[in-house]
């Protein structure tokens, strides 16, 4: 589908801009305000009584940022392959 309009170079670029998009810090802020809300800690399904909300946004707020740098600086080292695998559109 993607290969009649991309080639490597353009589609390496599209993996590295959206790692840098989520590398930047005013993003990451943007996701734990999410997830610490009503996107996932707040979420009225949960049910959450006090406790076990203030524990959903610490462990929220300790562990998205270290994740989103690990998968997204692989992502930035890896976009060609990820290219290639996904879309055989990079040779190795």
């Amino acid at each position: 589908m993607f290969r009649k309009h991309w080639n490597c170079g353009q589609c390496v670029q599209h993996f590295e801009h959206i790692a840098h998009l989520y590398l930047n810090e005013a993003a990451q802020d943007d996701i734990i305000g999410s997830l610490s809300g009503e996107k996932l800690c707040m979420d009225e399904e949960l049910a959450l009584d006090d406790d076990q909300l203030a524990f959903c946004q610490e462990v929220i707020e300790k562990f998205i940022p270290p994740a989103l740098n690990v998968l997204f600086k692989e992502l930035e080292h890896t976009a060609h392959s990820v290219c290639h695998d996904l879309y055989d559109i990079c040779a190795h």
